[in-house]
């Protein structure tokens, strides 16, 4: 967003040496919304992604608020379909 928005103050600002950051990168149509997540709710959701189940991807991030994450990225319509697997 900073490079995007040309914002030479905030691009200085970034420390390289503070570790992972975890992103969500969605594409609306021209577009493209970033979210920040912390490492439970992107293990989630990449698990989710990968088409493991809402069990597996709940084993994966044991820390995640599942019903908080799933709310919002549905909302944003952030998933496209989902089966039942019984």
């Amino acid at each position: 967003r900073s490079v995007l928005m040309r914002d030479d103050a905030a691009i200085a600002a970034i420390d390289l040496d503070a570790g992972p950051v975890h992103l969500l990168v969605d594409r609306l149509g021209t577009v493209a919304d970033v979210q920040r997540l912390d490492e439970p709710e992107w293990r989630f959701m990449v698990a989710l992604c990968a088409g493991r189940t809402l069990d597996e991807a709940i084993g994966s991030a044991p820390d995640v608020d599942a019903e908080r994450s799933l709310a919002v990225h549905l909302a944003a319509g952030c998933f496209i379909g989902c089966e039942r697997v019984d």
